[in-house]
């Protein structure tokens, strides 16, 4: 979602193995550790050059959201996992963002955690918005969004991952501090409790 417009499916996004259209009987597959290296982009995520890039400008507000329904008769799905999401930002090293991997640094512009006591913030919503920080350097982007459900017993954390390819316009000369820089796998310790991966700091990429 690029200032209220939404893009049609796998517009700008890559495409993720398993998806409803390709096997009717199952959703997209979760990432099950934050060790699998599909934790970057998601499962097999698939890089074709047939996918766009959104040009957004350095103050916009962007997001991504559950897929349209599938039919006609199909209500629109929301977000149902209970848990965090967030965004991040990670810039290719090449002008043809294809060929990036996502294995570079990433910085995390975006987070949507517990609502209160006893409820997350998206659970029921139809996805989550971000506003980009004005000092985000001009150049070509993946934009990584995740969801997952914290859960109760070792690696049973589904993480829901996908990246989608962005150019950021502006003339953002911010810089992100090494300690606010993640990699994936690597962001996560897996023998972590499921909790304590909510409370990464992060970065506003102003700085």
């Amino acid at each position: 979602i690029v200032n209220n417009t939404i893009s049609t499916e796998w517009q700008y996004i890559r495409e993720i193995a398993n998806c409803y259209n390709k096997a009717p009987l199952l959703s997209s597959l979760p990432v099950r550790s934050p060790n699998d290296p599909a934790i970057v982009c998601g499962s097999d995520a698939n890089a074709h050059p047939q996918i766009e890039t959104a040009t957004i400008i350095a103050g916009d507000e962007v997001g991504f959201m559950v897929s349209p329904p599938w039919t006609e008769f199909d209500w629109q799905t929301v977000i149902w996992h209970p848990g965090p999401g967030q965004i991040f930002l990670s810039k290719s090293p090449t002008e043809n963002i294809s060929a990036y991997d996502g294995s570079g640094d990433w910085f995390k512009i975006g987070y949507a955690g517990p609502e209160n006591s006893t409820t997350w913030s998206l659970l029921g919503k139809y996805g989550m918005n971000v506003t980009i920080p004005r000092m985000t350097p001009p150049g070509k982007y993946l934009m990584r969004f995740e969801q997952f459900q914290p859960g109760p017993e070792f690696g049973d954390t589904p993480f829901f991952v996908a990246c989608a390819h962005v150019e950021i316009l502006g003339r953002g000369r911010g810089r992100v501090g090494r300690r606010h820089l993640v990699r994936f796998p690597g962001a996560y310790n897996i023998s972590e409790p499921s909790t304590s991966i909510l409370f990464l700091s992060c970065c506003d990429g102003s700085s």
